[in-house]
Parts: structure tokens; C-alpha cells; sequence
């Protein structure tokens, strides 16, 4: 079976729950109520183990999972409380939660109540699934954290037939993928009282994967990335913003990267819409990098400058309107829409539709070989512009930032194929490189942003500020040459010793 989490909008939860879809008959309903209890520090939690008590047809029980457990272990007891004397603190499982909780007390953390409805899933073309509705929240403290969610257990499908069954269930509803349990929304929460940004995490590529395979963990690393970082931007986090706009880029090369063997055609719909969301995100974090890295050093050097107070307040004004306008786009059916469309087209591996015969088989080839020839290819482009550095200008200067990048991408995404220390420097170096065309781009960025707040070109502020940027530029250009030699000197990971 193949388990999938989708959240819903409380109203069409509601809808759900009163008018289930056609080919579903009713399986249980019943009560959830879950106690989970650990240490003052987490530490059960942070070494990745789950101890509760719970609800279950008329009688408590008390749950431990977790580690190498395959499956949980599992006690009848009288109440909600934990009963230490249950737990096994014997063998090298007991040795580990010994270690755990020497020294401290068990108390309650959170608590999980709801309700969950289960229905047969009759699919038409044959077998059978589960679709389980929980609803409900987790108590942390004085938050109640609601969820309303579904549990989709489907048999073995073809990829066509897997689409055909989710779009029909799922779009109705507007669900949107759900990446992790309440539980673990629960106590990630407990340890950050905000909703926390997320860096982006390898996708643990080997040499016996197809590129096909190597492709699907890319993206699906893309996928998760963008969206655990959806709650921090709700919450108006700045970084969350940037890693948001990280996750779509890094996907959008995963894309270019592959397009030899996955066609424009194959994925043409979701870049535009990533484009539309893409668009709301840059606009917020180039207002927070103005205002961040231009504005705050430019008025700890110039504290009594009328000027700079009153811009100021323009940027934050400006600031503030773009991210209204952000989190209004999250709101709509379209940005629902994205997700859903993006994770389905993942797991029902979308990207196979039209493919020729011959086309699919050489996404099944091995993986080493396509990736040092796209390294190689990607590298190239980088020195064959980057070489005529003196002569470019700031359009120029920008392409080469983002074949930097581009080639930057690549080498984290296959990291995994080489000696670890290699791809580290390599890595570093063309960061460095992208980290000072970043600095003359912003130079470009900020007359823009000037032109939009509508400063003439003689306004004292605006001389002052662009001023300052083209100090800044000068610095980058003269230290250029270095990095870039350092770049040309750095030995690819893919090349032999």
C-alpha cells in the first residue's frame, strides 16, 4: 500500500465528513485522544522516540516507538499516566531510554484529540483503498494547533490510473499535501514558540540509481524543502521567505537540469505557476534585502541623516505591501492548487506522460555517467563567460551569477557520487563567486527599487545610497579576479585523483 497525507480547510473538511465521494462506503468512526510525555529538555523526542499514552477501544494503553522499533510496543494500563514498571529497561532498548531519562522526570508535553471517520475506497479501475479524515488538534501549552487531514492507503496503481484517482478525490476538496503529522507539527512547536524556517536537505544520491530515480529524490527534496517552509512565511519570517524562493529555484534547475531526458512539455504548466509564486516572493525578499544589507549599515553610519529615516519608511511601507500581498497569494485556490499539482506530479511520476519508448528508456540508464557529463557541461559554460569577466557588463555579469548557481545546484544535488571534501570545496568555491556577483547585482536591484519609490535622480538620499552601492561594486570588482582564479584552480569532484 502507498500511504499519502493531505490537509484540508476546515470547511471542506466539514463538506468531507457530511457528503463523503462516490465509490466510498463508511468503515469506523472513532474517538482519538493521544497523551505524549517526555523529559522537560525533549529528550526522548530529540533522540527520535515517541512515548504516550492512549484512547483505544474502551481501555487506555500505553505506546513507545521509535529507534530501531519496526513496529510499536504496546501496554494495557489503567489511566492516562505513564506506568514506568511497563517500559522495558532491560537489553540494549533499555540501556538507550536509561541513558535518556537518567536523572529527569517524565510530564506531560502535549495532547492530541479528535475524531477520525474511515472509508472503504472502491477505485474504478479496481482494487481498493482506505481514505481516513482526522480532525481535531494538539494542545502545546495554551496553543491549540487544529489539523484536518486525510490519509489516502492505496493499492499498487499505474501512474495514469494513481492521477486519474487522486485528481478526482483531491481537487473537489482543495487538499493540499501534508508533510508532517500533528504530532510532529506538535512538538517541533514546543521546541520553537514560532514556526521555524527550513534549509534545504541533500536528497542521498548513490551510483546505483537510475537517473530517473536520481531525479524523482531531487525533486521530491525540492518539494519538501518549498513546503516546510510554508508556515514560517505565514508567519512573516524573513528567512522562511528566502528559503521558499530557495526551494523553487533549486527545483526550477533540477528541471533545466534534466531537460534532455524530461521535455519542457512534461512540467511547462507548474513552472508557470512556480513563476506566478515565484514573483510575490522575490518582491518581498528584495525589499527585506534592501532594507537589511543596504539601509541598516547606511544608517548606523549616518544616524542623524533626515533623509535616510524618511526612505526608511518608505521601504517598510513598501515592505510591509509586499508581504500582504504574498500572504494573500497563499490564501487563494491557486497556491492550493500549485501544491497539490506539484506533489501529485511527483508521486504519480507525471513526467513519464508522452514519453517515447525510447526516451523512457534512457531515463532508466545509470546515473554516474549522466551527471559528470552535466557537471561538465554546466562547468564550461560557467568559464567560457566567466573568462571574459573585464568585458561584460551588468546584464552579462548577472547570466554568469546564474550559471554559477546553476552549476552550484548540480553539485549539491549529486554530492553524494563524490568524496565529500571535493564537492565541499568545489561547492564553496562557486559560492564565493556567487556571493560577490550577488553583491554588483544588488546594485541593479537597488536602482530599481529607487525608481519605485519614485526618487529623482538628484535627490540628495538617492545620490547617497547609490553612492554607497557603487563603493560597494567597486570593492566586488577588484576581488573578483582572485575568487575566480581560486574557482579555476579548484579540482571538480567528478575528476579523478
Amino acid at each position: 500500500m502507498t500511504a499519502l497525507r493531505f490537509q484540508l480547510a476546515p470547511g471542506q473538511a466539514l463538506a468531507f465528513a457530511a457528503d463523503p465521494p462516490p465509490n466510498t462506503s463508511p468503515l469506523a468512526h472513532e474517538r482519538l485522544l493521544e497523551l505524549y510525555y517526555d523529559t522537560a529538555d525533549l529528550a526522548l523526542w530529540r533522540a527520535g522516540w515517541r512515548l504516550s499514552t492512549r484512547w483505544r477501544t474502551g481501555r487506555w494503553q500505553l505506546r513507545l516507538q521509535g529507534g530501531d522499533l519496526k513496529q510499536p510496543l504496546l501496554w494495557d494500563v489503567q489511566d492516562c499516566a505513564v506506568d514506568c514498571t511497563k517500559l522495558p529497561f532491560k537489553g540494549r532498548l533499555g540501556q538507550t531510554l536509561l541513558e535518556l531519562l537518567e536523572g529527569q522526570e517524565l510530564s506531560l508535553q502535549l495532547r492530541l484529540d479528535g475524531q477520525r471517520q474511515i472509508w472503504e475506497w472502491v477505485l474504478a479501475a479496481g482494487g481498493r483503498g482506505r481514505v481516513t479524515l482526522e480532525q481535531g488538534a494538539v494542545q502545546v501549552a495554551d496553543l491549540h494547533l487544529r489539523f484536518h487531514e486525510l490519509a489516502l492507503s492505496l493499492p499498487p496503481l499505474a501512474d495514469e490510473t494513481r492521477w486519474t484517482a487522486l485528481q478526482q478525490l483531491l481537487v473537489p476538496y482543495e487538499a493540499v499535501p501534508s508533510l508532517q503529522e500533528p504530532v510532529v507539527r506538535g512538538f517541533e512547536r514546543l521546541r520553537q514558540a514560532v514556526p521555524a524556517f527550513h534549509k534545504a536537505q541533500r536528497a542521498e544520491l548513490d551510483r546505483g540509481l537510475s537517473i530517473e530515480q536520481a531525479f524523482a529524490r531531487i525533486v521530491e527534496s525540492c518539494c519538501r524543502h518549498f513546503l516546510a517552509n510554508e508556515e514560517a512565511v505565514r508567519a512573516g519570517d524573513v528567512e522562511g521567505v528566502h528559503q521558499m524562493r530557495v526551494a523553487l529555484r533549486r527545483l526550477r534547475s533540477c528541471l533545466r537540469l534534466f531537460r534532455a531526458l524530461v521535455p519542457r512539455a512534461a512540467s511547462a504548466e507548474l513552472v508557470e505557476e512556480i513563476r506566478w509564486l515565484n514573483g510575490l516572493l522575490a518582491a518581498a525578499r528584495d525589499w527585506d534585502v534592501f532594507q537589511s544589507e543596504g539601509l541598516q549599515p547606511l544608517r548606523e553610519h549616518f544616524p542623524k541623516r533626515r533623509g535616510l529615516a524618511m526612505l526608511w519608511r518608505q521601504v517598510e511601507q513598501h515592505r510591509r505591501q509586499c508581504y500582504q500581498r504574498l500572504h494573500q497569494g497563499l490564501e487563494l485556490t491557486r497556491y492550493r492548487r500549485l501544491t497539490l499539482q506539484l506533489w501529485l506530479w511527483l508521486c504519480c511520476r507525471r513526467w513519464r506522460t508522452g514519453l517515447t519508448a525510447q526516451q523512457y528508456q534512457a531515463l532508466q540508464a545509470p546515473l554516474a555517467a549522466f551527471a559528470k557529463a552535466e557537471l561538465r557541461r554546466l562547468r564550461r559554460r560557467v568559464r567560457r563567460l566567466g573568462e571574459r569577466f573585464d568585458s561584460l557588463d551588468g546584464a552579462q555579469r548577472h547570466r554568469l551569477r546564474i550559471r554559477i548557481k546553476q552549476l552550484r545546484y548540480a553539485t549539491e544535488f549529486f554530492a553524494d557520487l563524490y568524496l565529500a571534501a571535493r564537492s565541499d570545496a568545489f561547492r564553496q568555491a562557486l559560492s564565493t563567486l556567487q556571493d560577490h556577483l550577488g553583491a554588483m547585482n544588488d546594485a541593479l536591484m537597488t536602482r530599481r527599487l529607487l525608481d519605485e519609490l519614485e526618487l529623482a535622480a538628484a535627490n540628495a538620499t538617492r545620490a547617497l545610497v547609490e553612492g554607497w552601492y557603487g563603493g560597494r561594486m567597486d570593492l566586488q570588482l577588484r576581488d573578483f579576479a582572485p575568487y575566480w582564479q581560486a574557482f579555476r584552480d579548484c579540482r571538480p569532484p567528478w575528476k579523478g585523483r
